[in-house]
C-alpha cells in the first residue's frame, strides 16, 4: 500500500517521495469505500460516542458479611 500510495503522490502531484529527509507528512485512511489522504490530524474529545453503550451493574461489597450494593 506504501509503495502504490508513493507512486500516486508522485504521479499525481509531481512531488518526490523521501522517507530520509521529508518536507510533509501525509496521514492515510483507508475505509470500506474510499481512502482518505491528508496533512495534519486534530484531536478530538475521545470516547465512545453517545448512544452507543449501554447500561452497566456495578456490584460493590465492603466485606465478607456487608450487604451487596447496586449502583446504576
Amino acid at each position: 500500500m506504501a509503495v502504490r500510495l508513493g507512486e500516486d503522490v508522485v504521479k499525481g502531484t509531481g512531488l518526490r517521495v523521501d522517507l530520509s529527509n521529508p518536507e510533509a507528512t501525509l496521514f492515510v485512511e483507508i475505509l470500506s469505500d474510499r481512502v482518505l489522504i491528508h496533512t495534519s490530524k486534530e484531536r478530538g474529545p475521545g470516547g465512545l460516542p453517545v448512544g452507543v453503550t449501554g447500561k452497566v451493574v456495578h456490584l460493590l461489597s465492603g466485606g465478607i458479611d456487608s450487604p451487596v450494593r447496586l449502583g446504576f
